[in-house]
């Protein structure tokens, strides 16, 4: 990482190499659901408090849902790689309920549109959204899918970064509870 916490493409595209490595093992050692936890920024800038803040409010809410749908978490894992803040966590439960909990945090909780939560089933097999029934996801900023927008970049990053930035502190100034 640079001064500035901006990273270098290798360094992303390694640090991704590694969490799938990582996933891997942890799907071999437990034979039981994977979930990947991420945040979803655009550019370079991976780390700052604001996005530290988000995380955090990320694993709280999804750990507490854990423990109040009564399932066994075997393994949780929390770092901060060149990508950014992330979490791996095996759950002994069934990867389609945990997908359903997973995507309704995104959709339902202010900051969830913020969060990537990805689930692996006790396969390997990521589970997406359209195959467990569930829409994609929409653009930050109109109502495109998301990675249309993301792949023909229609909108600058500044703006997107701007979208993030004054969710994470209205969330803030809010207080809004975890």
């Amino acid at each position: 990482m640079n001064t500035n916490n901006s990273i270098a493409l290798a360094a992303l595209l390694e640090s991704r190499e590694q969490r799938v490595l990582h996933q891997k093992h942890l799907l071999n050692k437990w034979r039981n659901t994977v979930v990947s936890l991420t945040l979803v920024i655009p550019g370079e800038k991976k780390d700052s408090a604001d996005y530290r803040y988000l995380f955090l409010i990320a694993t709280s809410v999804f750990e507490k849902r854990i423990g109040h749908a009564g399932w066994h978490l075997d393994e949780k894992q929390k770092q901060l790689s060149p990508g950014g803040p992330e979490a791996l966590y095996v759950i002994d439960a069934p990867a389609e309920l945990v997908k359903k909990v997973t995507v309704e945090l995104e959709e339902t909780h202010f900051l969830g549109r913020l969060w990537d939560f990805d689930v692996f089933n006790q396969q390997g097999e990521a589970l997406s959204r359209t195959q467990s029934g569930f829409p994609v996801r929409r653009c930050l900023l109109c109502s495109q899918p998301g990675h249309v927008c993301a792949r023909g970049k229609h909108h600058p990053i500044d703006a997107l970064l701007s979208e993030i930035a004054g969710r994470i502190a209205q969330h803030r100034l809010n207080n809004q509870p975890i």
